[in-house]
């Protein structure tokens, strides 16, 4: 595994190979890497480290994990610009971060229960 510096690497991104179900609002997509050279300093962990249990069913929770720790960072960012953007009249407005706490809290709970069941 490695966090590849795309600054520094050739790179092709090809943005519409993947749609995934029920993200339309996210970026997705593939990256060719043809060409590139990762150095030692990029590599994360060690060989056939990510092919170690508990395999994709883990790999799938710890994906949704931080999508629902995105749900609060996006709410950590919404209360300020809210207010920012005077929409405190707006009840409706009023009412979503208490709404995108409920959402998160809930994913939290989905991942938590997911994964004591994979354990």
């Amino acid at each position: 595994m490695t966090i590849p510096r795309m600054e520094t690497l050739p790179v092709s991104i090809d943005r519409s190979s993947c749609h995934p179900l029920r993200m339309g609002s996210s970026e997705s997509f593939s990256v060719d890497f043809t060409g590139g050279v990762v150095r030692e300093d990029e590599l994360i962990g060690m060989n056939g480290d990510f092919y170690q249990g508990p395999m994709f069913r883990g790999g799938a929770i710890r994906f949704t994990a931080v999508l629902a720790g995105a749900i609060f960072r996006l709410l950590k960012i919404f209360a300020p610009w809210s207010d920012e953007t005077r929409r405190g009249d707006d009840s409706y407005q009023v009412a979503r971060p208490d709404e995108i706490a409920v959402t998160g809290q809930e994913a939290v709970l989905w991942v938590e229960r997911a994964g004591a069941i994979a354990n």
